[in-house]
């Protein structure tokens, strides 16, 4: 029998013929008679070879998350903008912002004082309402001045300075801020019709002016009263106009509560239609919680809060998704005066979907840019131009019908009869379920005239306020989106 030859083996330096000891670290050992020089430029090219190699790895690394991860979904808000997504997605620099809307929760109080002392102050049926006229009055009695009874007086004197609050924080927004209507002081429209509202001087900011960040960081050194330099109330209040603030509305908590809870004062504002508590930015009924020490915005008070905003917002957000990595949203929300809003539109044609804001509530409000709009039509206003736009054939289209907790509300009210302002409701039952299948029924209507696709309509019922619902509600959005991108590719 013949033995198999033996393979042969090279030897080479420092290696034994024992195939065992052929390992990788002896094939690549660095020369026995390497020189100092030699080793030095040899580990030189070691590490610019590794750093290589380490470069080519991230890259690598980099193109691999890049093609697993999904283009955003680019989503426009539109319709009356008194809401925020931010709060429930971008928790983060909602955190950040939280302190900015306090100066504008501050002045919603002192805007809605001013209103009620200015309507006291300047209309003369107002005087006599508080001054006890009645019906059995003598011709001569009526002809005398009008005077407040003196429990009135006395606290339109101690509210004094709540004037002066208003220009102060309205100072804080000079760097962002433009005055939308007249100057502060003059007379507030007031009409004994039912059409008519309550019209007060409005400021507004451009959102893009950083007015958050302004408010935000505001340490100024100046008195707020004088405009010279003062001394600290408290370490923590130094020279911040925003605390100083704070300060004077604590020390009129008091009388603010007394005025809002007069009944003269009630009376006089239902019999001028002024409905404070339907307005956006109300918050007389929580004073005594808000003008306290230490006051700190909650998410439900900055939902609330009123201060219109001009331009174009864009929050960033990512949602989970089940079983999936997360999916990048951009939200661009287009707030401001009813005119701007169509004029963005043409901007956006490359969004994923266009989320439609409908406050149903609003059956009975006109807007606060043109007291003889119907917030309600001018919302169907919209609504008919947004499905008729040309431009947005192809985007999805997902609406709101927003405020539904108001509109419960309202129609708890008996003396409150849809029927009164919108006329095609005709005498249909005054209840939540009749009423919102009645608006529901309105928007499909117009949604099935004027789109030329036959695109499918999401549509819910929802309450901004009520975030943990538009959660929910937003996910339902990001599977009909998602839907919407399967069957475009042609697997559903």
């Amino acid at each position: 029998m013949i033995d198999a030859p033996v393979p042969a083996y090279t030897h080479r330096r420092g290696h034994s013929g024992d195939p065992s000891q052929n390992t990788f670290a002896q094939n690549v050992a660095p020369p026995l008679l390497e020189t100092p020089d030699v080793r030095k430029a040899r580990i030189a090219q070691e590490a610019v070879a590794l750093e290589t190699s380490k470069r080519i790895d991230a890259e690598l690394k980099a193109r691999r998350i890049a093609l697993q991860k999904k283009p955003p979904v680019k989503v426009l808000v539109l319709g009356q903008s008194e809401s925020d997504f931010q709060m429930t997605y971008a928790r983060q620099a909602w955190a950040q912002e939280r302190n900015s809307w306090r100066p504008i929760i501050y002045l919603n109080i002192v805007r809605s004082v001013n209103c009620i002392t200015t309507i006291l102050g300047s209309e003369p049926d107002a005087l006599r309402l508080a001054g006890g006229l009645t019906l059995g009055s003598t011709r001569e009695d009526s002809h005398r001045p009008p005077t407040l009874s003196s429990h009135l007086q006395v606290l339109l004197l101690r509210l004094g300075p709540i004037r002066r609050i208003q220009e102060i924080l309205e100072r804080l927004f000079s760097s962002a801020t433009i005055s939308a209507t007249s100057q502060l002081g003059s007379r507030p429209q007031v009409s004994n019709t039912r059409r008519a509202g309550h019209s007060f001087p409005e400021i507004f900011v451009r959102s893009h002016s950083g007015w958050k960040g302004v408010l935000d960081s505001v340490e100024r050194t100046q008195d707020i009263a004088t405009g010279s330099p003062t001394r600290s109330i408290s370490k923590r209040r130094h020279g911040h106009p925003v605390e100083e603030v704070s300060d004077l509305l604590y020390r009129c908590k008091d009388d603010i509560i007394a005025l809002w809870s007069d009944d003269t004062v009630q009376d006089l504002l239902a019999r001028h239609n002024v409905k404070l508590r339907d307005n956006p930015g109300f918050f007389l009924d929580d004073v005594d919680r808000i003008a306290s020490r230490g006051y700190e915005p909650s998410d439900k008070d900055i939902v609330r809060a009123r201060l219109r905003t001009l331009g174009v917002q864009e929050y960033r957000f990512s949602l989970d998704t089940a079983g999936g990595p997360q999916t990048e949203w951009v939200m661009y929300d287009v707030a401001g005066c009813r005119t701007q809003r169509a004029a963005w539109i043409p901007y956006f044609t490359d969004v994923t979907t266009i989320l439609f804001l409908a406050p149903i509530s609003a059956f009975d409000e006109w807007i606060h840019e043109g007291r003889r709009v119907n917030r309600l039509q001018d919302t169907y206003m919209l609504w008919q131009m947004l499905c008729e736009s040309r431009l947005l054939t192809h985007v999805q289209i997902i609406l709101f019908m927003n405020k539904c907790d108001l509109l419960a509300k309202k129609l708890k009210d008996k003396r409150i009869k849809v029927r009164d302002y919108v006329l095609d409701f005709g005498s249909r039952p005054n209840d939540f379920k009749t009423v919102t299948e009645f608006f529901h029924k309105a928007f499909k209507d117009i949604f099935k005239k004027g789109d030329k696709r036959e695109r499918r309509l999401y549509s819910h019922f929802t309450s901004v306020v009520d975030t943990k619902a538009t959660a929910l509600t937003l996910f339902g959005v990001h599977d009909a989106i998602l839907k919407r991108h399967i069957s475009k590719a042609g697997l559903l």
